[in-house]
């Protein structure tokens, strides 16, 4: 009786060409839940989107990319650097609206990947000229889905910083 043999349409070296496509595929649907279709910035505009899929990938590119990438782990002294931007940013007269959103934007981004408790121990260490340059930096009313950090920033004292003055004039 003759034996039958198995032919197949894929020759054998094309298997770990194969093999490999896999892995890699597998290895992106494991990093995109944490990166490119995050609801943490899922709603941020398409450009903000794009910057922190790019530190996310590559934190080695830049020391932006690092200090993003590290905050988004959860890294409190990146974090801080953050809220330092915020009383920096408040006490220039100079305003800098893009840079302003870019950082009111990536707090609300912070809070919602690394949660209400870690963001609001961070910010809870803070001095009150930090916690009321955060407050000032964004729309406080982003946070009220953070309730231990909403409470923060309402309960920061409202300091009459130099870029609020440049925005009055």
């Amino acid at each position: 009786m003759p034996q039958l043999q198995h032919t197949s349409s894929v020759s054998r070296r094309s298997r770990p060409v194969r093999t490999k496509v896999f892995i890699t595929f597998i290895s992106l649907l494991a990093f995109l839940p944490g990166c490119a279709t995050s609801p943490a910035f899922s709603d941020q505009i398409p450009e903000f989107q794009a910057w922190y899929r790019r530190a996310l990938a590559n934190p080695e590119a830049n020391p932006a990319f690092r200090r993003f990438h590290d905050a988004w782990q959860g890294d409190a002294i990146a974090l801080r650097a953050y809220f330092s931007d915020a009383l920096f940013a408040m006490r220039s007269p100079h305003i800098n609206a893009e840079a302003g959103e870019t950082l009111s934007a990536t707090l609300v981004v912070l809070v919602r990947r690394i949660g209400d408790d870690k963001f609001s121990s961070a910010l809870g260490h803070e001095s009150s000229e930090v916690r009321s340059a955060v407050a000032a930096s964004t729309n406080i009313a982003l946070f009220v889905p953070y309730p231990e950090t909403h409470k923060i920033l309402v309960r920061a004292p409202q300091v009459d910083f130099p870029l609020l003055k440049a925005y009055r004039q």
